[in-house]
């Protein structure tokens, strides 16, 4: 049988209006307004943790909790993982040595004892001009920098490519010996470019052009431009690629014979596309930056894009296109520089400037 079910009471405010008040409930079934977020395990749904059932004058505002309440109310691991902190090294001797990238490397280094005590004793209490230094020796090329450091820290070099490195924490003076204190392992750097070894297996032989291809397919854009730009005969492209810079460089020309010819012509396609030098920067070697930079080389966009097409015959419009139009003939060498190669419109620029300063192929 059913019973009609009781209506809530009405309570009337001070002004006359009706007001009804809510049933009577257990103190146990109400509910508190949280502004804590219910997680997927806890026994309480979101919707209930928003429900508020009671006096609307009994709500207080919660105020938002400290970073420190937050981590007060952690476990201990959870602490720690909150705030990570990488343990101190023991203070010790060393010297570490490590790649980034082809033109990237990083150093850090300690020494136990006070060298300068050590250099005083020795030197019967006087220092004299020693100042300690940081070293980074080019074992391949045969050259030095050296900057003034602490007996402790860290330090970002810039690098060439294919060479091989050691670094080295000693006293130096000018027009005294050198004094060596702690030496790091020996690190290479790799190539900017793909290799220039060639499988003669008939089934593997691939044309320049083929390369390309399959550099563009695999993501490699600019490597692809580069590799179809120098074509099949890499030694007879240097040497042009060379003749290009002295060209540009008219009086200013100076020795560029033991600077990679990959790195050469990045260099004027970058610049044939708006870059400059300082752009460019950390996405060449420090020697031939510092080479080109410290002999203060201006070379306009139109003058490099003049070079390339003269040199190399660079359709800026449709600079890849199927077609095979024969070699370029450049002066007494027969080059087989293909003037069309694959289908990639570029227009008034030999690249895009993002594509031509991603990061390079060999470290992405």
């Amino acid at each position: 049988m059913m019973t009609d079910k009781k209506k809530p009471a009405v309570k009337k405010t001070p002004d006359g209006k009706k007001k009804p008040t809510g049933t009577k409930r257990s103190k146990a079934k109400k509910l508190r307004l949280s502004k804590e977020p219910v997680f997927s395990g806890s026994s309480k749904s979101a919707a209930a943790a928003d429900t508020y059932d009671g006096p609307a004058d009994a709500v207080t505002e919660t105020k938002p909790r400290s970073d420190e309440d937050i981590l007060d109310s952690m476990s201990p691991l959870d602490r720690k993982l909150a705030d990570p902190v990488l343990p101190e090294l023991p203070r010790e001797n060393r010297a570490r040595l490590q790649l980034q990238s082809p033109t990237r490397l990083y150093f850090y280094w300690s020494i136990k004892h006070n060298p300068f005590k050590t250099l005083s004793k020795a030197f019967g209490g006087s220092t004299g001009s020693y100042s300690l230094v940081v070293k980074l020796v080019n074992r391949t090329r045969g050259t030095e920098e050296i900057y003034r450091v602490d007996p402790e820290g860290n330090w970002w070099f810039a690098a060439d490519p294919d060479s091989e490195y050691r670094a080295e924490v000693g006293f130096y003076a000018p027009n005294r010996p050198y004094i060596r204190i702690i030496y790091s392992n020996s690190v290479s750097t790799p190539r900017r470019s793909p290799s220039r070894r060639t499988d003669y297996v008939p089934r593997f032989t691939v044309t320049a052009d083929e390369f390309a291809d399959v550099l563009e397919v695999s993501g490699y854009s600019r490597d692809a431009f580069e590799v179809a730009l120098a074509g099949d005969d890499r030694d007879a492209a240097d040497e042009i690629t060379r003749a290009t810079f002295d060209g540009l460089l008219g009086s200013m020309r100076f020795d560029l014979s033991h600077f990679d010819g990959d790195e050469l012509r990045f260099v004027l396609l970058a610049l044939a596309s708006g870059f400059s030098l300082d752009e460019i920067k950390t996405q060449v070697s420090a020697g031939l930056y510092k080479k080109l930079f410290g002999s203060g080389v201006r070379v306009s966009p139109e003058q490099a894009l003049a070079a390339l097409q003269e040199n190399f015959e660079v359709d800026t419009e449709e600079i890849f296109e199927t077609e095979e139009v024969g070699p370029a003939v450049v002066g007494l060498s027969a080059i087989n520089f293909p003037k069309r190669v694959r289908s990639r419109r570029v227009p008034t620029k030999l690249l895009n400037r993002i594509s031509k300063l991603e990061p390079v192929s060999s470290a992405r």
